[in-house]
């Protein structure tokens, strides 16, 4: 249920900025995803904003991505007059990280401002970080995507206007058809610190049946190129490359297992919440925040040690289909505990404008 706004009131703009190097990848995907569904209510007006990092330009995948959600967009420099007239159009500015310029703007041309944290400052040091946690501190609600996020930038209690849970769009859920499910799934860009090398790695050394137990890799980035030349000859294997949303989900839905196995301390991690969405399990890597968006029912290995990931794929593949079905449904029923609805953000921003009741509070994710 939305509220309509009357005759005198005119809808609520909503900017979600957000910093960016000009590639798709996970806040980009988070970003388009909200800006469509909150841009749907008659009572908001939502843009989007994506502030290039220096030297960046939009890549074709991820303006094709923009141009395919049909959103409002826009693409500005550092601290320019376009981000100045960005942020000035807004009534509440809800931005992806506590970047200086966004947040010291917005508060200057006295708009409220929300700040969703997606990365870590854990070992960072020096006058950049005391700024970021200055301008973080403009915010009138500060948001995390994780607790091992929340945890480098504040250690105080959990209030209100600090709060750490999953930064994504999608919260609703379909079991996936047990019967149907086969092998593993990784989906990530093909960068350094993500874990596809270990994987394959793994892969190749728990010599399993290709047939009963594929891998598909899900992505691209600079080492697709090696990782094909050392890897796509090996039985079982299956470079995807860059697929389109709906593509990604059949795939994950169709696995057994989602190994995401990064060593580089890992924020969050969408794709474990996106794969416990279809009660997909997950195999994932002791690193950062992933642990919390995994769920109990994960199986967890050591980061970097490929070894040990290959007995968590053959302890997967020899696992009773009774131990593998409450797994499933474990992975279904914990994604839904942790969630926060579409409503909830619509309310919240409501709430920093003081305008409350600007919509009806909705349930977790069913």
């Amino acid at each position: 249920m939305q509220v309509v706004p009357t005759a005198h009131e005119r809808p609520v703009r909503i900017l979600l900025a957000t910093p960016a190097t000009g590639e798709y990848g996970g806040m980009e995907a988070f970003v388009i995803a909200l800006t469509q569904q909150l841009a749907a209510r008659c009572d908001l007006e939502v843009r989007a904003c994506f502030k290039l990092c220096t030297g960046a330009s939009v890549s074709d995948t991820l303006r094709a991505q923009l141009e395919r959600s049909g959103i409002e967009f826009a693409t500005v420099r550092r601290a320019s007059r376009d981000l100045i007239a960005q942020l000035n159009w807004a009534d509440l500015v809800h931005s992806q990280s506590s970047s200086p310029d966004i947040c010291a703007i917005a508060r200057l041309l006295g708009k409220k401002l929300i700040v969703t944290t997606h990365n870590h400052v854990y070992g960072q040091r020096g006058a950049r970080v005391v700024l970021w946690k200055a301008a973080l501190r403009l915010a009138n609600r500060r948001w995390y995507n994780s607790q091992f996020v929340r945890g480098s930038w504040e250690r105080s209690a959990q209030t209100p206007a600090s709060e750490a849970f999953p930064a994504v769009a999608r919260v609703d859920r379909q079991f996936s058809p047990l019967a149907g499910r086969c092998g593993f799934v990784f989906v990530s860009r093909m960068v350094p610190g993500k874990g596809a090398e270990t994987l394959l790695e793994a892969y190749r050394a728990a010599q399993l049946d290709p047939g009963r137990w594929p891998l598909r890799m899900v992505g691209e980035g600079p080492l697709l190129g090696s990782l094909r030349e050392r890897f796509a000859g090996h039985p079982g294997v299956r470079f995807e490359g860059f697929v389109t949303g709906e593509r990604k989900e059949e795939l994950i839905a169709q696995a057994r297992w989602l190994v995401t196995v990064p060593n580089y301390l890992e924020a969050m991690g969408v794709t474990p919440i996106e794969a416990r969405r279809h009660a997909v399990p997950c195999i994932v890597s002791r690193d950062g925040g992933l642990p919390e968006v995994a769920g109990s029912e994960a199986l967890i290995c050591a980061p970097g040690d490929p070894l040990e990931l290959a007995r968590c794929l053959v302890r997967a593949s020899q696992m009773s289909e009774v131990d593998y079905a409450a797994r499933a449904a474990a992975a279904y029923e914990g994604v839904a505990r942790l969630l926060r609805p579409l409503e909830w953000y619509v309310d919240s921003y409501h709430s920093v404008l003081g305008r409350h009741g600007g919509g009806v509070a909705a349930p977790r994710a069913t």
